[in-house]
């Protein structure tokens, strides 16, 4: 924690204050999340909801960027669109991502829609996927494990790389705001029920079934967050 910490950045002690009227915040407003846990994708929204909120208290805290990366390696069914990690710019190095939070995973047998994953229903929502902070004519954003050294101790991090396995993210700015390139589009996260079926080629990939095995989180423009149910979702 205390290679965290800047000049300009909280007190430990502070921080955990903040963090603790977070925890007070989402058990108020778990409330509005969706009723019993239905297919257990309360408990993703909850969880989806701790992550952002911890981005953004770690890039205010340490006025620098905040991401949330998403595993897109499609050949890794273990973890694509279910393993995100927690980041923050290394301040000395701007290739450089710093681990906070590692292999953070979705519920069993729950995904993010995004990708490859994108299902062909009839009666799949025609917005019910995710929004991320880049867009698509973007360069891939990929990294590689290294690591940094920071008063003589090595720290693990994450190197801008072109051979690096690829991420989708979210991003939060400095001032605690989440980034959109599509502004006033704004990035929005959902994930669903689904099962790992094999394809032609022999391998398991997610397969989603159930158009209202659905939730997500939706951020608004400067700060606020949305919580999703099927029913909130479009059709064309």
């Amino acid at each position: 924690m205390k290679s965290f910490e800047n000049n300009r950045g909280f007190t430990i002690l502070e921080l955990l204050v903040v963090l603790a009227v977070m925890g007070v915040m989402i058990g108020a407003l778990g409330f509005s999340f969706i009723g019993a846990n239905q297919s257990g994708l309360g408990d993703a929204q909850r969880s989806v909801l701790s992550l952002l909120q911890k981005a953004r208290v770690l890039a205010v805290s340490n006025s620098v960027e905040s991401r949330i990366l998403v595993s897109a390696d499609s050949d890794d069914s273990e973890k694509y669109l279910r393993q995100a990690k927690l980041v923050i710019l290394d301040q000395n190095n701007s290739n450089h991502w710093q681990i906070v939070e590692d292999n953070f995973y979705l519920p069993q047998d729950t995904w993010f829609v995004g990708g490859d994953l994108i299902p062909d229903l009839p009666e799949w929502p025609s917005d019910a996927k995710c929004s991320w902070s880049f867009n698509e004519q973007e360069e891939e954003f990929r990294l590689t494990p290294s690591k940094s050294t920071s008063g003589g101790i090595d720290i693990k991090v994450l190197e801008q790389s072109a051979d690096g396995l690829l991420y989708f993210y979210i991003s939060c700015n400095p001032s605690g705001h989440f980034v959109s390139n599509a502004f006033p589009k704004m990035p929005r996260l959902v994930f669903s029920k689904g099962k790992l079926m094999p394809n032609s080629s022999g391998g398991l990939v997610p397969v989603f079934s159930d158009w209202k095995a659905l939730a997500g989180l939706q951020i608004q423009p400067f700060g606020g967050l949305l919580s999703l149910e099927y029913q909130d979702f479009g059709y064309d």
